[in-house]
């Protein structure tokens, strides 16, 4: 599972299988999900004084983890969550520039931990 900006395919890692439609392949497919935001800016890694605010947020993680992500994790009943904690996504970061507080991923890791106890933080 991955909450990420994607922006058609312009944000890093600017690849089609971090896409919404991605869901795995192989003996895996079926079992990836993106949430792949749109946000209607572009990232400018080279510059990033060129990059805009997102309107991209708290509300909009919040929902989807209630809504999609945290129902599959509890479904899926996992022995160990690992949390790969990307924070170009936090206020103030000049790549991201989203909107997500420390709280929500407190939130977030909270959530998760509720779900499975064993859960690692990377």
């Amino acid at each position: 599972m991955s909450l990420h900006r994607f922006d058609n395919m312009t944000f890093f890692p600017r690849r089609e299988d971090s896409g919404s439609a991605y869901t795995g392949q192989g003996a895996g497919a079926g079992f990836n999900v993106n949430v792949a935001w749109e946000t209607g800016k572009v990232a400018d890694e080279e510059v990033r004084g060129n990059n805009e605010m997102t309107d991209l947020g708290c509300c909009e993680y919040k929902y989807a983890c209630e809504h999609l992500l945290f129902k599959i994790a509890r479904e899926f009943s996992p022995d160990l969550i690992l949390i790969s904690c990307g924070f170009d996504g936090a206020i103030h970061d000049e790549l991201g520039w989203s909107r997500l507080s420390p709280l929500m991923y407190y939130w977030m890791t909270s959530e998760l931990c509720k779900i499975c106890p064993k859960v690692v933080v990377v």
